[in-house]
């Protein structure tokens, strides 16, 4: 990664900012789980003062109804700041957004929807740089925190020229895997005392759940596995995982190269012991219109003995999918298990990523130190101190919310996100940090399911796209990934074969742009990403 030059003038505004904010990192310790807290009351950051309230400009999702707001006015006196609220629609809100920039109305502070936004908003200069030393003295909970969870790729996607631009908004589930949850009952009655380990146990586990009758109706009617053709990021992540690759992701090669996961010998490899597994007979024929519904349907219904999905459908409280095949299947659940190991080692599961959005500066806030100070104040309550996490994410105890068992359960309509910001400001608009702070989790899911969470995904290794940025070429070719989906479905049926088929498919889909788009994700990740 160029590491770039970081102008004289940007490091003295940081420098200035952090006078008052370096301090923070040696706060004492919130008595919630250890957090450490900038300001652990109110009444620490409303100390009589002066100074005129600090105009802030807020662009977030679902903002307040009007300037009156509950967590509004609660934010104000905190902090000594007013609030010009930026009110976007979602549904129309890059056509607003865009009026709004044409009008030089950059917001102070800045939701930003992906990783692309951060490199649209880049590149037309309308982010303030702000140095990862700095949001790291500043904010040194959440900075820990995504390095204890060795998610050091949520910060390339705000990495440009030598500066960051942004901080990433994690997602904690995105940031765990698909995992495959089996039919206990099956498993018993095959012999298998726990989900299978490796790609030898799995193909014992098919078998004998095609041949041996598990769901005891006289009938051979009945598959170990199934797959989401019909949605193509997840599609047969058992098998892929178990090959350290997925199709449609793009990861690096042995050389450091970003290369997509179905252009790759481990993709081919998957691809052959998938196709081998078709052929016998042994893979639920029907993949191909599967959904994830229809999938979670066909396991309840007993069809098909295994799932794939995410943790939180399959926890024994509150996941969908378990609760749906316990209801059909009375004394039966959902056991899950660990990525298959394979020809290349321990399986990598596939992941979304543990980041969805970030939260930005406007550039002018560059040239402000004062704000830039307060601002990362207030962004580091929001990940340290339970009780601003609280009152911003939730609003007005009592009255928008009730905590039961400590989980934040909001109130009639307020469990609509639109509602509970329009009426408190609750929710995302200011709080950008909501969801995603470990010590705060405990608002959203019971010690139960936490609990499930941990034991369920602990110490499963993950995959996600490297390439979380747009080039030219990507714009220009639009539709490759319709060629994936085809072909890797062809592939798995046996419609065409995994050798001169496999080749002629490469050449394919690098003369219709797959060359052009891998050299410039290329050229622009050595550019940008890379350290």
């Amino acid at each position: 990664m160029k590491k770039g030059r970081v102008k004289l003038a940007t490091l003295l505004l940081v420098s200035a900012a952090l006078a008052g904010t370096a301090a923070l990192a040696g706060c004492t310790k919130s008595k919630d789980e250890g957090a450490t807290s900038a300001s652990s009351s109110p009444k620490a950051s409303t100390a009589a003062t002066t100074e005129p309230p600090m105009e802030i400009t807020v662009l977030g999702v679902n903002p307040p109804n009007d300037d009156k707001s509950f967590v509004q006015q609660y934010m104000e006196k905190k902090y000594n700041v007013k609030f010009k609220n930026i009110r976007v629609a979602r549904d129309t809100w890059q056509q607003e957004l865009n009026i709004k920039l044409a009008a030089k109305e950059v917001p102070d502070i800045w939701y930003l929807w992906s990783s692309t936004e951060v490199q649209q908003y880049h590149s037309q200069g309308l982010l303030a740089k702000i140095d990862r030393k700095a949001i790291e003295q500043a904010m040194p909970t959440y900075a820990k925190q995504i390095t204890d969870m060795k998610a050091e790729d949520a910060w390339r996607p705000a990495f440009y020229d030598g500066s960051y631009y942004a901080v990433p908004r994690l997602w904690l589930d995105g940031a765990t895997s698909y995992l495959t949850a089996y039919n206990k009952a099956w498993l018993t009655k095959l012999g298998f005392s726990a989900p299978p380990k490796d790609l030898t146990e799995f193909e014992q586990y098919l078998t004998k759940a095609r041949n041996d009758d598990p769901d005891g109706n006289g009938k051979k009617d009945t598959y170990g596995y199934s797959a989401t053709g019909k949605s193509a990021f997840a599609t047969f992540n058992t098998i892929f995982a178990a090959f350290q690759v997925a199709p449609s992701v793009w990861g690096e090669n042995d050389k450091g190269e970003l290369q997509l996961g179905i252009t790759t010998e481990k993709g081919r490899a998957a691809l052959r012991q998938i196709n081998k597994w078709y052929k016998a007979g042994l893979i639920d024929p029907e993949f191909i219109t599967t959904d994830d519904t229809k999938l979670g349907k066909d396991v309840a219904s007993n069809k098909i003995g295994a799932d794939e999905n995410y943790w939180y459908y399959f926890d024994p409280v509150a996941g969908a999918n378990q609760l749906a095949f316990k209801a059909a299947n009375p004394g039966n659940e959902l056991v899950v298990g660990k990525p298959l190991a394979g020809p290349y080692g321990p399986g990598t599961a596939l992941s979304y990523g543990p980041f969805t959005a970030f939260v930005g500066m406007g550039a002018q806030v560059e040239k402000d130190p004062k704000k830039m100070q307060k601002i990362l104040q207030m962004w580091n309550d929001l990940t340290s101190d339970k009780e601003t996490y609280k009152l911003a994410a939730f609003g007005k105890e009592g009255e928008s919310f009730n905590l039961k068992d400590g989980v934040a359960v909001l109130t009639g309509d307020n469990i609509k996100q639109e509602v509970l910001g329009g009426t408190y400001g609750a929710g995302d608009y200011y709080n950008p940090f909501r969801g995603s702070v470990l010590a705060f989790q405990d608002f959203t899911y019971t010690k139960e399911r936490i609990d499930f969470k941990n034991a369920a995904t602990g110490g499963v290794p993950t995959m996600f796209s490297k390439k979380l940025f747009q080039t030219d070429a990507d714009k220009k070719y639009p539709d490759l990934g319709k060629m994936v989906d085809e072909y890797l479905i062809k592939f798995v049926t046996g419609e065409i074969d995994l050798d001169k088929g496999y080749d002629d498919f490469i050449a394919k889909w690098n003369a219709a742009g797959g060359a052009e788009i891998t050299k410039a994700a290329n050229d622009y990740y050595k550019a940008n990403y890379k350290k």
